[in-house]
């Protein structure tokens, strides 16, 4: 009996890894940091990381079928400012401006995501250095288009997407539930999933089983970018103002929450899931070292030696299995 439950841990341990050490992790500042365990501070966690959280869950679309995107952090802060300029300057921030500038903070982040994917799939350019252009031009756009300066004022409509509550639950954080909930079906139960793990796989092997590899691929990006500006929405929403380079700070926590997640650099290997542990896990370590009284320098020490051995431990893997395939 004690060998099987040992047997299931250590199963368990080794197929969700980052589900496990964030278990770890909530018990223990549970059991040894003051005020953590409350419903007030889980809930700010919850809400401060859901924006990550749904762009996370469009990264690991990406990610799984072969490809990067350095550009969704710039998505987030210039998908909000479309959204922000639609209704306060062409719509004088009406309670009837809120669809519209929505619709246009998502058809934005969609034609981002588009435009990645064409390039990417079907010119062939390199994933990481067309999405570092896209975000240097995204970026740009967005300070120029502001004057560099935050867009207040947004409609009371707008900002309960980020504030407000339904059946008592925060309106962000059903949101995310709701994103990571529809990315896991779509990459578990679809054949568009399938298939977008077969390309990430082997890329050349897709195409001879008839993969449409180039359709796939663009449709992650679009994926990833509609995600973004579903982020960007959300949080703009909750700061009450679109801030043009709000988003492009966010860009490494969101890549290094996906790739801790188990979402492999190399492509072929990851789950929604798995993003959404690895947003968790960083955000109860900032939250656990400010509790503490660890300085803000501190914290992204520790960050960053975590998203360090993730990127290693994925490399060592991707070599193990190369040599896997080499001798089989």
């Amino acid at each position: 009996m004690k060998k099987t439950v040992l047997t299931r841990l250590y199963r368990g341990w080794t197929s969700n890894p980052v589900f496990v050490a964030t278990l770890i992790l909530f018990v223990a500042m549970t059991l040894f940091v003051p005020s953590f365990a409350t419903v007030k501070n889980i809930t700010t966690i919850a809400q401060q990381f859901s924006f990550t959280g749904i762009a996370a869950t469009g990264l690991a679309f990406v990610l799984i079928g072969g490809g990067n995107d350095l550009s969704i952090g710039s998505n987030i802060s210039l998908s909000s400012v479309a959204a922000a300029l639609v209704m306060t300057r062409l719509m004088g921030a009406t309670g009837a401006s809120v669809l519209p500038g929505i619709l246009a903070a998502l058809a934005a982040g969609a034609l981002i995501g588009l435009f990645n994917g064409f390039c990417v799939s079907r010119i062939g350019m390199n994933a990481f250095i067309l999405t570092l252009i896209v975000q240097m031009l995204c970026d740009g756009i967005a300070l120029i288009a502001t004057d560099a300066v935050s867009i207040g004022n947004l409609p009371a409509g707008y900002t309960f997407i980020g504030t407000g509550n339904v059946l008592g639950i925060p309106l962000p954080i059903a949101i995310m539930l709701a994103f990571f909930a529809a990315g896991q079906f779509a990459l578990s139960k679809t054949a568009f999933g399938r298939r977008l793990y077969a390309v990430g796989a082997n890329r050349q092997a897709a195409r001879l089983v008839g993969v449409p590899i180039e359709k796939i691929q663009i449709l992650a990006f679009v994926i990833s970018g509609f995600c973004g500006a579903a982020a960007g929405i959300i949080l703009s929403a909750r700061l009450g103002a679109a801030t043009p380079s709000a988003g492009s700070n966010s860009m490494l926590e969101i890549m290094s929450a996906a790739i801790i997640g188990g979402n492999s650099l190399f492509g072929g290997k990851g789950t929604v899931v798995g993003a959404a542990c690895g947003v968790i896990l960083l955000s109860l370590i900032s939250n656990g070292l400010n509790l503490l009284g660890v300085s803000y320098y501190a914290t992204m020490i520790v960050k960053g030696g975590i998203i360090l051995f993730a990127v290693a431990l994925d490399y060592f893997n991707q070599k193990m299995r190369t040599r896997q395939m080499l001798k089989g």
